[in-house]
């Protein structure tokens, strides 16, 4: 009888042959061998299935996947697939992975041990580092990581006080199931999603400060390429606007994203309604810090027809 797999490990992967294969080994080379790896292909051009299925031969924990035509086209989607594919056969804890990024050998057997010694805790965060190039890599560096003591995870999240993309968490299934990422977004998703659910239900989790986690920097990563079809900027625009109402529907506002929305439709979106509504939640949340508001709104608008009138033509 085939042992249970404790960690499932979902690979999202587009055209990436010339790289998927070194991702693959660095899984492969974990210390913690109890995982399954599942490969999800968003219908690659290149050789990459043939590169994968080769490697899926040699190693039965890893299994390949072209991702069904009723799902949407890019990384979302692509996720959101691996989360139902995860839900057939759930495993103890779940870690999303990208066919260009690297493991430390560690990251597993660290991060499974840390939340088997805290059981209350969701989620297991460590460092991690950009690299270029392999030779870059140092597995002995430290990342000292402090959540700020007067702000929730969330809030830190959403104001990027704490970052971190989706590859850094070891998550409990029975917390990530529930994921579901945004398919309207190819950028920030993981902004997103994470911003609501830290905020919403207010986490407990473990930090490692031990580099992890390697994340390559190249002109093909979605990050770093050239905007062409302004798919980033068209991102920027909207997730914003996505976890703002959310909060505002959920009521899960503080004073915190409160300030932080007022400062984002203030001076770089500005967006009266929302600005309106950010004014209505401050004076029932925190006096002091809508006088503040209304302080900074005062000053908005004076600049505002400073700025107008330097530049009227």
């Amino acid at each position: 009888m085939a042992i249970k797999a404790q960690v499932t490990i979902l690979l999202a992967t587009f055209n990436r042959a010339h790289l998927i294969e070194e991702t693959l080994l660095s899984i492969q080379n974990q210390t913690f061998t109890n995982f399954k790896c599942y490969i999800i292909d968003d219908h690659s051009t290149d050789h990459t299935r043939k590169v994968v299925e080769e490697f899926c031969r040699k190693d039965d924990r890893f299994g390949y996947f072209l991702k069904p035509i009723e799902y949407a086209k890019g990384l979302s989607a692509t996720r959101n697939f691996g989360l139902d594919l995860a839900k057939r056969n759930p495993s103890e804890f779940i870690q999303f992975f990208d066919d260009d990024d690297l493991m430390h050998p560690l990251k597993l057997e660290i991060q499974t041990k840390a939340l088997k010694k805290n059981l209350k805790a969701q989620f297991s965060l460590c460092g991690a580092k950009n690299f270029k190039n392999k030779s870059e890599i140092n597995f002995t560096e430290i990342q000292q990581k402090n959540n700020p003591k007067n702000l929730l995870l969330g809030e830190a999240y959403l104001i990027g006080t704490i970052k971190f993309v989706a590859q850094v968490p070891l998550f409990r299934w029975s917390y990530a199931k529930k994921f579901a990422f945004d398919e309207e977004l190819f950028y920030a998703e993981e902004w997103v999603l994470f911003s609501m659910q830290f905020l919403s239900n207010r986490p407990t989790y473990e930090m490692e400060n031990k580099v992890l986690f390697y994340r390559r920097k190249h002109l093909e990563s979605i990050t770093e390429r050239e905007d062409i079809d302004f798919s980033r900027r068209k991102a920027s625009a909207i997730t914003g606007v996505k976890v703002f109402e959310f909060l505002n529907k959920h009521n899960l506002h503080t004073k915190v994203t409160l300030f932080f929305f007022a400062r984002n439709y203030l001076l770089y979106r500005f967006t009266s309604v929302y600005i309106e509504q950010i004014g209505k939640d401050l004076k029932d949340l925190d006096r002091r810090f809508y006088y503040r508001f209304l302080l900074a709104k005062k000053f908005h608008v004076l600049l505002r027809k400073v700025i107008l009138k330097l530049l009227k033509y």
